[in-house]
């Protein structure tokens, strides 16, 4: 029996395990709907090209795996959190990490050159691909903008590696990239318990290391953000054509949150696993931004290996939180809760 197999043995008992507690004996079946709201299931569209007329009007979200996503409005091209290469349970707590080229090149290859990567935190899930991103598709002059542990993360693997790192600036204002056709505003927050109030590799790296990291243990979470951003497409100086709210990982508000109004947001981009472990998650965070489309993401199962399958990781209790989030999307601008496919692109039209 392979790891993998046992991994997925071990979170099967243990999550039917807190079924069991949680409901006792009895076994019921729940309408999955709630009154007035609808559950719709729509195809993944195609990328836009620069050919297509609806290119430099038509937000465009492709989301890659856990809190990847390539977000893109005409020739502005937003990446968060790169991370393709899936290991077992098993593999995670005692093995080594390393990026799978190959993998990696199939994810890529086909990618616009992103203006800037954005990286919310530093744990291994969200970040171990990006330094062979970087040079496999010569990215190494796109700025890199996270924590100071991201930074050192990234120096682990060479100055080339690190050389574009910028430092985020969370103090809530609009802050331009050069060159790039969006602003973003950065927001602390913090990351949710992942078991019985324990948040797995806690801390911050103050230093890089002498070689790259290749234990979990080595992806430390560091300071954690969202981000707002503010998508003209062109001149960042005109009023924004959209706006898109990027959670990487639940936490409690008013954590994660701007402290003065924002909403409503056309896109929210909300991690799933872990809102059982916060307080006010993800409702409040949909009653403050009130999203046109609220964007569920990191809920596939990424201790599975095998590229041919799909699964909703055990931890996430996805139902639960499309049931907290259509009680708290009762505002005129909502429009759908989108649970999207792996790799599936969405097209969001001007309005």
């Amino acid at each position: 029996m392979n790891y993998a197999t046992i991994s997925r043995n071990i979170l099967r008992l243990g999550f039917l395990a807190a079924v069991s507690m949680a409901m006792g004996t009895g076994c019921e079946s729940r309408f999955p709907v709630l009154d007035g709201r609808v559950m719709a299931i729509s195809r993944s569209e195609a990328p836009l090209t620069a050919a297509d007329p609806r290119y430099p009007t038509t937000l465009q979200i492709q989301w890659l795996g856990t809190a990847c996503h390539l977000i893109q409005l005409g020739d502005a091209v937003i990446f968060t959190d790169p991370y393709f290469t899936h290991f077992s349970l098993l593999r995670v707590a005692f093995g080594t990490l390393a990026s799978d080229p190959q993998l990696v090149s199939r994810k890529t290859q086909d990618l616009p050159k992103p203006q800037a990567i954005f990286v919310g935190h530093s744990h291994y899930d969200h970040i171990l691909d990006l330094p062979e991103s970087m040079r496999q598709r010569n990215w190494f002059d796109v700025p890199v903008l996270g924590s100071t542990t991201t930074q050192n993360v990234l120096l682990s693997y060479g100055t080339d590696i690190g050389a574009s790192f910028r430092s985020v600036v969370a103090d809530e204002t609009a802050q331009q990239v050069p060159g790039a056709g969006f602003t973003y505003r950065a927001y602390d927050s913090e990351h949710a318990p992942h078991i019985d109030g324990i948040l797995l590799y806690p801390g911050r790296l103050e230093h890089p290391r002498s070689a790259p990291p290749t234990r979990a243990t080595h992806f430390p979470v560091g300071d954690v953000y969202t981000f707002l951003f503010e998508l003209t497409g062109g001149d960042v100086n005109q009023p924004a054509r959209f706006t898109v709210f990027f959670a990487g990982a639940a936490s409690t508000p008013p954590r994660g949150l701007p402290t003065t109004s924002v909403a409503p947001v056309d896109v929210a981009i909300l991690c799933v696993p872990g809102w059982r472990n916060v307080q006010g998650y993800p409702a409040e965070f949909i009653r403050q931004l009130r999203p046109r489309y609220i964007l569920l993401t990191h809920f596939d199962d990424f201790f599975e290996e095998s590229e041919t399958e799909s699964e909703v990781v055990l931890t996430a209790d996805l139902e639960g939180f499309i049931d907290e989030a259509q009680r708290a999307a009762y505002y005129p601008e909502f429009e759908a809760i989108l649970v999207p496919a792996v790799d599936a692109v969405m097209l969001f039209a001007d309005y």
